[in-house]
């Protein structure tokens, strides 16, 4: 029954962390884009982490996944 308690978090954390984003993006932010990007620089530095320690050939992957992800965030 562990896994119900799971999802039912993982449901309310991401609730509440679409409406903290809500928030901050129509009260406090005046470009849209500036949460896009510093989630970009965000990625890129647990890029850089998993680089070092997991190597290249995964860390690659996930630099593309994140630049996709990026693009995709850019759009929204």
């Amino acid at each position: 029954m562990s896994w119900l308690l799971f999802t039912l978090l993982a449901i309310n954390l991401w609730a509440i962390s679409n409406i903290i984003d809500k928030n901050i993006v129509s009260k406090k932010v005046r470009n849209s884009l500036v949460p896009v990007i510093v989630s970009g620089f965000g990625s890129l530095f647990y890029a850089a982490i998993a680089f070092l320690f997991l190597g290249a050939t995964f860390s690659l992957v996930g630099i593309v996944l994140g630049l996709a992800y990026f693009a995709a965030l850019s759009l929204y």
